[in-house]
C-alpha cells in the first residue's frame, strides 16, 4: 500500500497488535519546520463550531471517538476505555441520572435511519451527547456528507428508550 499511496508509507511494517503509524512521522512538524507553508510558518484560522443543539428529547450521537480511527478496535479490549463490548453506548453521568439509567442498562437507540440495541456505559462525555462504536452504530447514520468539507457525517440525532433485561 505504501508504494501505491506514498502517504501510507510505513503501513506495511504493522505486524502485531499495538503497532501504529502516524502520518508525518512520530512528531508532526517537530522543531516548527513548516517549510511547505507560505513563509515557512503554520497558518491558523479562528473558527466558530456549528451549533450542535438537538431536538427536544434527543441526543447527538457521534461514532468517532478519542484517539481511535473511526473508533474501530481490532483486539478484544478497547484500549481507550478498557471496554470489551461493541454495543456500548457511552453516556454522561448527568444524563443517565436524569433518565434513570444505570451503568449497564439496556437501551434502544432510534434515528430517522434505523435502530440499534446497546448497553449504557457511563463515561465522561459531554452532556446531551452519546458515543458509540463504528461500524456497529452505522445503522443509525444517514448516508450524507458535510456540505463544507465533503467528508462523510458520522453523527446523528437519536432517541433513547430503556429496554427490559
Amino acid at each position: 500500500m505504501g508504494r501505491v499511496m506514498p502517504i501510507y508509507q510505513g503501513i506495511e511494517n504493522l505486524k502485531k497488535e499495538g503497532d501504529s503509524l502516524q502520518w508525518g512521522g512520530p512528531y508532526l512538524f517537530k522543531d516548527g519546520n513548516f517549510s511547505y507553508m507560505p513563509d515557512g510558518r503554520a497558518l491558523f484560522s479562528a473558527l466558530t463550531p456549528p451549533d450542535q443543539a438537538v431536538s427536544n428529547g434527543k441526543f447527538y450521537l457521534s461514532t468517532r471517538r478519542g484517539k481511535q480511527l473511526n473508533s474501530m478496535t481490532f483486539g478484544s479490549t478497547d484500549r481507550l476505555t478498557g471496554n470489551r463490548r461493541r454495543d456500548a453506548i457511552f453516556m454522561a453521568f448527568e444524563d443517565a441520572e436524569r433518565l434513570g439509567l444505570a451503568d449497564g442498562a439496556r437501551v434502544l437507540l432510534r434515528s430517522d435511519t434505523g435502530e440499534m440495541r446497546g448497553v449504557i456505559q457511563l463515561a465522561p462525555v459531554k452532556i446531551g451527547t452519546l458515543q458509540a462504536y463504528w461500524p456497529e452504530a452505522n445503522v443509525l447514520i444517514a448516508r450524507r456528507t458535510d456540505p463544507v468539507s465533503g467528508e462523510p457525517d458520522y453523527n446523528t440525532e437519536v432517541r433513547i428508550e430503556k429496554r427490559e433485561p
